[in-house]
């Protein structure tokens, strides 16, 4: 009786050790992405890359990967305000929406948004959209 006990005992203690190691060498990272919403003024949307294009060079917006379409994005905010702002000051109107994106730019969005909400001049509100969808349609 005890060396069946002794033998579970050694057994226990083994593989815990054993567990031990193999969990000290083994990296776990737990990939939480965290995302960002963001309001764009969308061209169009396609399934087919080259017409994307098409449409991005007529309006000279930048092209935007979501999931398996291909959104032309001519306006981008993370702010109600600040779309409707850039949407003024486009000649064209394009459809709003509110998409995902991941954050991995968002401190700069900020800063830009920051500027975007304190100015009225058409040119630097239209250069601070360029600089937005930029980092949103940036991988």
């Amino acid at each position: 009786m005890k060396k069946r006990l002794f033998a579970v005992f050694w057994g226990v203690v083994t593989g815990l050790i054993l567990s031990l190691i193999a969990i000290t060498k083994l990296s776990f990272e737990v990939h939480s992405e965290e995302t960002l919403n963001v309001f764009v003024l969308q061209a169009g949307v396609f399934e087919n890359y080259q017409n994307a294009q098409k449409k991005s060079k007529l309006t000279g917006g930048s092209i935007y990967k979501d999931n398996n379409n291909y959104l032309v994005l001519n306006g981008a905010s993370i702010s109600e305000s600040g779309i409707d702002k850039i949407s003024s000051c486009l000649k064209e109107k394009y459809y709003k929406k509110s998409i995902t994106i991941n954050s991995s730019n968002k401190d700069k969005i900020s800063k830009y948004e920051t500027i975007l909400n304190k100015t009225t001049d058409e040119e630097t509100i239209l250069y601070i959209n360029k600089q937005i969808i930029g980092l949103v349609t940036e991988k």
